[in-house]
């Protein structure tokens, strides 16, 4: 890809998005309903002494967060994928968020789960690997961002497209994981 093509996919999103004023009415709405929650949440914090509690309701929180986010993001890809020039109403946004919400909740979950599996791995070997050599902190800490950056790099980015895949080409999970990882991998350098 050059330069000028690259730049202009830029261009071209600007231009698309000014004449498509209802992506900032929900993305508002997106982030004034999670300012929202995120303020009850803190207040529900301030009441809660017992760790356990805390967990659970991070738990809870996160699960409803996601749920939300979902439901907006299968919205917003669906009312995208109208760039054909037709004119985007709020029944699109509506009409994809319904289809798709929970199917991006399990694939949202489903990346949350693997990034968070890939942090304990960085965790781990970043800890045991610095106790074996004796690694100052300093430089645990880069090895553990290293291992970290490599790990999400390596793995994630295979999972990058699936929420888009699923909504644009109407595909279940797994479907949509393959397409995901074929047209990461295809694009790798790119991605």
């Amino acid at each position: 890809m050059k330069i000028q093509e690259f730049f202009g996919l830029f261009k071209k999103s600007f231009v698309f998005l000014m004449g498509n004023p209802l992506f900032y009415l929900f993305g508002f709405v997106l982030w004034a309903i999670m300012k929202f929650i995120s303020d009850i949440s803190a207040g529900i914090n301030l009441g809660i002494n017992n760790s356990i509690l805390i967990s659970v309701w991070l738990f809870i929180f996160g699960i409803i967060s996601l749920a939300i986010m979902s439901f907006f993001f299968a919205g917003l890809i669906g009312m995208a994928k109208k760039t054909d020039n037709s004119e985007i109403l709020v029944r699109d946004f509506f009409v994809s968020s319904k289809k798709f919400w929970f199917k991006t909740l399990v694939l949202m979950i489903f990346i949350v789960v693997i990034s968070a599996i890939i942090g304990r791995i960085a965790h781990l070997a970043t800890f045991y690997t610095g106790l074996s050599f004796g690694l100052e902190l300093n430089y645990a800490v880069f090895l553990y961002i290293l291992i970290y950056f490599a790990g999400l790099a390596g793995i994630l980015v295979f999972l990058t497209f699936s929420i888009f895949c699923l909504v644009i080409y109407k595909l279940k999970i797994r479907e949509s994981l393959k397409k995901s990882f074929s047209t990461a991998t295809r694009n790798y350098p790119l991605t």
